[in-house]
């Protein structure tokens, strides 16, 4: 090999500049290596604006998270591209109001963090449509319209003081 580096001793688990030297035949070379930290987190991708409450918030894996650098690096990658270190906490949806999001980031040993909040909506009415409405005795009744989705229940929920109906 003929050659000697310092790499052994740069502590690669600061941020901030370091400097390699290299020598090989009687001559020395140094060559500045930036060790990057990362200092944020945000939300790209949209949260839903609302659930029902009692249902899951879905924050999949196709969520993109934008993540700055010390040195002005910013990368956009999805939440199943950061592997182990993301972390998504959701919030209850056991009641209404809000529920917060909160996804975490960890790179060598640091942790970015930031949140996102989801409304927790009530049920407030019903509306059920295609279902016939006069039946002869002892026929039985037909209820495939109800359970046809474009045809069927319809229920309305209350959020930031707007009905919003969902077919």
């Amino acid at each position: 090999s003929g050659y000697s580096t310092n790499i052994d001793s740069i502590d690669i688990n600061t941020e901030g500049d370091k400097t390699v030297t290299v020598t090989f035949g009687g001559k020395t070379a140094d060559v500045t290596v930036h060790v990057k930290d990362v200092v944020g987190i945000e939300l790209v991708s949209k949260l839903p604006e609302s659930v029902l409450y009692g249902h899951s918030i879905n924050v999949s894996g196709d969520t993109i998270v934008k993540i700055t650098y010390t040195n002005g690096a910013i990368v956009e990658k999805t939440v199943s591209e950061l592997g182990e270190g993301v972390s998504i906490v959701c919030g209850s949806t056991a009641a209404t109001g809000n529920a917060a999001v909160t996804v975490s980031y960890t790179e060598n040993g640091k942790t970015v963090t930031c949140e996102g909040s989801v409304a927790i909506v009530a049920i407030s009415s019903i509306q059920v449509n295609g279902m016939p409405t006069l039946v002869n005795k002892g026929e039985t009744l037909n209820l495939a319209g109800v359970t046809d989705a474009s045809k069927g229940v319809i229920y309305s929920f209350f959020h930031n003081f707007n009905t919003l109906k969902v077919t």
